[in-house]
């Protein structure tokens, strides 16, 4: 991938994960209310249900960046957002908050589970 193509895929990741966590909240946190320790089993349906939304957005707008079509990486979508999803609770139920933000690596880096990579177009439109 070419030097050119990193803003729009840091553009592109940046607008789905602002948007992905303005969905999160209520749905995370909105319809079950405040946690406690430990989570709940709705708690916990809520918060992964909520979390598939963020890493569904946000892979789904670097492969745009990418300029790479969704009907053909749909694995990775899946393989992004379980490896996102596990991550966050893993974090969360081995070594706690804030721990689990390390699974924001993982959602970050997820577009490059493939060697094929396109520069140009994509999201930067939006905001070209």
């Amino acid at each position: 991938m070419q030097l050119a193509s990193v803003p729009k895929l840091l553009t592109c990741s940046a607008l789905a994960f602002f948007v992905g966590y303005v969905l999160y909240t209520p749905i995370a946190h909105g319809v079950t209310g405040p946690h406690p320790e430990p989570l709940s089993i709705d708690q916990l349906i809520a918060h992964t249900i909520g979390l598939l939304v963020v890493s569904g957005l946000v892979l789904s707008a670097q492969l745009w960046a990418l300029e790479q079509p969704l009907s053909s990486n749909r694995l990775r979508l899946v393989l992004g957002s379980v490896l996102f999803v596990s991550a966050f609770w893993l974090g969360w139920y081995t070594l706690g908050p804030p721990m689990n933000l390390f699974s924001y690596i993982v959602l970050a880096t997820a577009a490059w589970v493939s060697p094929r990579h396109v520069v140009g177009g994509g999201c930067s439109r939006l905001v070209s």
